[in-house]
């Protein structure tokens, strides 16, 4: 998923946001590409002209892969 984002044409780097459905919905994870820009990494988001027509496709990516229901085990970093 990562390897995707990062390697789609324009992108020089990743932002990840965490996000809500609902009020009291679960959290999940959506993966932008970004490009560097004079004033910092700006999101690649896809985008269209006044008629509606694409101009710009970039892919956005949302992880509702959760730990420790997903996690290594052996990992350092995991603490249940």
């Amino acid at each position: 998923m990562l390897d995707s984002v990062i390697h789609q044409e324009g992108a020089s780097g990743v932002r990840i946001y965490l996000a809500q459905a609902k009020k009291k919905g679960e959290p999940y994870l959506i993966v932008v590409g970004t490009r560097q820009e004079k004033d910092g990494p700006k999101d690649l988001i896809s985008t269209t002209d006044k008629q509606g027509v694409t101009t710009a496709t970039y892919l956005v990516v949302r992880s509702d892969d959760k730990c420790p229901a997903n996690c290594d085990k052996t990992s350092p970093y995991y603490h249940p």
